[in-house]
């Protein structure tokens, strides 16, 4: 069996999950210009035992708020956002 999650986490704080497409822009503006960590912890289960652990990746966002186009286009890109309810 396996199971892992991933979190989003930029100076010390985790962001969660957005819930709705204005979070979304909102977290977006955090993220640009930063470098950010994105951390997927995992667990697998077998009959010979456990393995635990994670990876962490750091992600650089370039300036996306510059005339607040860019944002614009990726929230256009993408057809369907899932939101927390």
């Amino acid at each position: 069996m396996l199971g892992a999650d991933t979190i989003v986490v930029l100076e010390g704080n985790i962001l969660g999950k957005p819930k709705n497409a204005q979070d979304a822009i909102n977290t977006l503006k955090l993220l640009s210009n930063n470098t950010h960590s994105v951390i997927t912890g995992y667990s697998i289960i077998s009959s010979t035992g456990v393995l635990n652990g994670y990876v962490e990746s750091k992600v650089s966002f370039n300036n996306l708020t510059e005339d607040g186009e860019k944002i614009s286009e990726l929230m256009n890109e993408i057809s369907s956002l899932t939101f927390i309810q």
